[in-house]
């Protein structure tokens, strides 16, 4: 939790990185039979990508001061569509993300 607390202070880009190091370092921690790989660097493909068995799961991870604005969640939505994914999970750390609740499922127009 430490390392978690450590990644929430910082510039913008290195809360950024930190933070997806941390969530990428708590997943693998916490299922180690899932594979996990960071795709922060890559374009379209999230934050985090992890396999467990046939399921695919994209992370979007956000470490913002403020709200974090809709068009990066029209972003996320479009990379999860185009990732071939099952499931895309939108992470905030500390703050709101705009026009959605603290957790929220949402099931996009054809997905299964």
């Amino acid at each position: 939790m430490q390392k978690l607390y450590e990644s929430l202070s910082g510039r913008n880009t290195q809360k950024g990185k930190s933070f997806e190091y941390v969530l990428t370092d708590q997943l693998a921690q916490l299922m180690p039979e899932a594979q996990i790989t960071a795709t922060g660097s890559q374009g379209h493909s999230g934050d985090i990508r992890v396999q467990i068995g046939a399921c695919k799961v994209l992370l979007e991870c956000k470490n913002y001061s403020s709200t974090v604005p809709t068009k990066e969640i029209d972003k996320f939505i479009e990379d999860v569509r185009g990732a071939g994914v099952h499931i895309g999970v939108f992470v905030a750390a500390g703050v709101r993300i705009q026009t959605k609740r603290a957790v929220e499922v949402e099931v996009l127009p054809g997905s299964n």
